[in-house]
């Protein structure tokens, strides 16, 4: 950059570090670190998590976005410094061929949100359950899970699915009921799904598994899973990590909800059918 672009984007991140000090009481780090604040980057700039992922993930191993309804900033987090680094060199006040310009600063990793809503502003009909299964199972079930074997016909954009009982195509955005696959439900899913039977959460053991592989990072659009193809009650256990699963009104009303590693989440009602999850 020119020293007139240099002395714009030095005035752009001080506007930047007001916005963030006032929304979240955070400062910005003149020691690189892992962590990056992206000023004019956020949802409230229409700026989405795929864009930010296809954008950062070309400078290294990204271990979290963090984006917040309504703030016009995001969080990346890459898993090593000199990854960050790169990124920071490369894109802060630099316009990009989308006409975006990211105003960009080191963060210290503690100071990136883990932001949640509270349960009162939860979409209705929504259920979470931590600590559902055991750091043991869930060992076992990515060992069940693994996709080092998957084919090209598994690898989606932004992640890559397995299906058991049923295929889900994702052409017509349903399922064949006349075609069921070879692949049942693995047993070691059936204890877990009678106990939310037990519970009262469905009427009945679900013949039909997704599962999706996601890279740090990595996500899915907004959807509402298929009214046909799929019952009230649909259950999403996320094993590996932790992750935010955003919820979006027809109004226009965004709550993210914090998912804990090894935690269920169920989708009943206005949650399942009314809200957009992703």
């Amino acid at each position: 950059m020119d020293l007139k672009a240099t002395k714009k984007a030095a005035r752009k991140l001080k506007h930047c570090e007001k916005i963030l000090l006032k929304h979240e009481n955070v400062k910005l780090s003149l020691i690189p670190s892992n962590s990056l604040f992206i000023g004019n980057g956020g949802l409230g700039c229409g700026i989405q998590r795929e864009f930010l992922t296809d954008l950062f993930s070309c400078y290294g191993a990204l271990e979290d976005i963090v984006l917040l309804p309504d703030k016009p900033y995001a969080f990346v987090v890459y898993k090593k410094t000199e990854d960050s680094e790169k990124a920071f060199a490369s894109l802060h006040g630099q316009k990009q061929k989308s006409g975006h310009m990211f105003y960009i600063s080191y963060i210290n990793r503690s100071d990136v949100p883990q932001y949640n809503a509270t349960y009162s502003c939860w979409p209705k009909g929504l259920v979470l359950m931590e600590d559902f299964i055991t750091p043991e199972e869930e060992f076992k079930m990515l060992s069940v899970f693994s996709f080092e074997d998957c084919n090209d016909k598994a690898v989606l954009k932004h992640r890559k699915v397995k299906h058991y009982g049923y295929e889900f195509i994702y052409g017509s955005n349903n399922i064949d009921k006349n075609k069921c696959l070879d692949s049942k439900i693995p047993t070691i899913c059936m204890p877990h799904l009678e106990k939310l039977v037990a519970l009262g959460y469905i009427p009945r053991v679900p013949d039909q598994l997704t599962v999706n592989h996601y890279l740090p990072g990595q996500g899915i659009p907004p959807h509402v899973d298929t009214h046909s193809a799929f019952e009230d009650g649909i259950i999403s256990l996320s094993l590996g990590s932790q992750v935010v699963m955003d919820f979006s009104s027809p109004e226009h009303e965004v709550v993210p909800v914090f998912l804990p590693r090894r935690s269920v989440l169920i989708m009943l009602g206005e949650s399942r059918y009314k809200w957009k999850h992703g």
